[in-house]
């Protein structure tokens, strides 16, 4: 599911839980009594950053290297870029604001940032969600049904086009209902959802399940089982003589199903726990209490969840590209290079300093010397 939509089902940004906000209202408390503890808030702060600066970190890293290398400008390597680009937005769109809403509770942004702020995210969730089963509709397409099933440039980009105007369309409907609302009971403006009919809402969240979710892991899933059972049965091309080529075209088939099971594995850990908790906000009528237990310990775990796998597409998908592994490790060996060498070179230059200071001082301590044995002297 849209993870927009999960941060903004019911009456506020966040979390979706809340169904019935007159009734949460109605309590006194208000939403301002749902503030996490100092303790909270800090493991809350540390583990957005560090997630942010890896998925910043990483993306920005896997952009670069594909952009400034023509040899790896490829069908594959442009669905991992389009996942790259779509992985960083999520990050700078979503994770502060987030972050910001969940701390403090309370919308200071405003109708418009309301609005364009949460259909961004759903662009950016859609768009990474999307490129992850093109990723592994290329890999199908090369590895089952090669070769006269290659997608080629052309078709790579008409698929990426094709990725982000069904993202903007999935989205649309969020930026047409969202708006900031001030609650003068809790004194708290929400970026809140409102739905002609609130079954409109639950439909719109089971159908974005379904197309965000169901259908993207039943498809990478049957993808990636037809490529690891064509790999593991296909029978080499050249005929093996040494049990050491034997040993070799192994581990190579073992590479690339590890590959294919720790992708969809991450997908599942990462993306499940926060679209079973939508649906069950939506469709499970829960009470106050089980709300408030969901938002305050529940939310917070299922969305880092979701961000950290923004965070690790680069590193899976860098780290079982060879190509992608090998430019990378070759820059950051230049850039540690570069570092030691202006490290050497200011430690001479330091060197050289302290010499020529020393050097200046024995030569001022000389002349010294002479003056004082020339004063000294009786006229």
């Amino acid at each position: 599911m849209d993870e927009a939509q999960n941060s903004s089902n019911g009456s506020d940004f966040v979390d979706g839980a809340w169904n019935d906000t007159d009734a949460w209202n109605d309590t006194g408390a208000g939403r301002s009594a749902l503030k996490h503890g100092l303790g909270v808030t800090v493991v809350l702060v540390l583990g957005y950053v560090l997630v942010f600066v890896m998925c910043v970190a990483g993306n920005v890293l896997v952009c670069g290297i594909i952009a400034k290398n023509r040899n790896l400008h490829t069908v594959t390597n442009s669905f991992i870029f389009n996942l790259a680009l779509a992985d960083l937005l999520v990050a700078l769109i979503c994770m502060p604001v987030t972050l910001v809403y969940t701390i403090i509770y309370n919308w200071p942004f405003g109708d418009v940032i309301c609005k364009l702020s949460i259909f961004m995210q759903g662009v950016s969730v859609g768009a990474s969600v999307f490129t992850l089963v093109a990723v592994a509709t290329d890999r199908y397409f090369a590895v089952v049904r090669v070769p006269k099933g290659k997608i080629n440039g052309k078709q790579a980009t008409v698929i990426i086009s094709v990725i982000w105007i069904l993202s903007i369309t999935v989205s649309v409907p969020q930026a047409v209902v969202l708006h900031a609302e001030y609650d003068p009971v809790s004194d708290i403006v929400s970026c809140t959802e409102r739905w002609p009919k609130p079954t409109e809402r639950a439909y719109y969240t089971l159908a974005l399940f379904i197309l965000l979710f169901v259908v993207p892991l039943l498809a990478i899933g049957y993808m990636y089982i037809r490529i690891a059972t064509n790999i593991w049965y296909r029978p080499a091309t050249i005929a093996v003589s040494t049990r050491s080529n034997t040993e070799q075209a192994d581990a190579k088939k073992i590479w690339v199903i590890k590959m294919l099971v720790v992708v969809v594995i991450l997908f599942i850990v990462c993306w499940l726990p926060l679209q079973i908790i939508a649906l069950v906000t939506d469709f499970g009528h829960l009470s106050l209490n089980a709300m408030t237990v969901i938002y305050m310990n529940v939310y917070p775990a299922c969305h880092w969840l979701f961000y950290f796998n923004s965070a690790m597409n680069p590193v899976v998908y860098g780290y079982y590209n060879k190509n992608l592994r090998r430019i990378c490790n070759e820059k950051l060996r230049k850039h540690k290079a570069k570092k030691t060498r202006k490290t050497a070179q200011g430690v001479a230059y330091n060197l050289r300093d302290i010499s020529q200071a020393s050097h200046l001082l024995k030569k001022d301590t000389s002349v010294n010397t002479v003056q004082t044995m020339v004063n000294s002297t009786p006229d």
